[in-house]
């Protein structure tokens, strides 16, 4: 948890590798210390696996335009077709 809480990655390995040096360390002899238990281990403590995300997708550079002009679209459609603003909630 103290690498999770410090920002540096943390794998299924590695935390099998800490349980597995723990099980020595506590003489425990009959732990196996595999992915399923692994698996079943973060279940019970409500932990997942992340990946760590590097690149933002970057907007359009006529982003606020587009969007405007969508919504003059939608407003003009509406009023065109004599539609309610209730019945073009998706849209907006």
């Amino acid at each position: 948890m103290d690498h999770r809480k410090n920002g540096i990655a943390v794998s299924t390995k590695m935390i099998l590798i800490e349980v597995r040096r723990l099980a020595i360390e506590m003489s425990i002899t009959d732990f196996a210390g595999t992915a399923s238990w692994c698996k079943r281990f973060m279940r019970r403590n409500g932990l997942c696996m992340h990946t760590k995300t590097t690149i933002v997708q970057k907007l359009p550079r006529e982003y606020d335009r587009k969007i405007i002009e969508f919504h003059k679209y939608v407003i003009n459609t509406r009023k065109k077709l004599c539609f309610e603003t209730g019945q073009f909630s998706g849209f907006l």
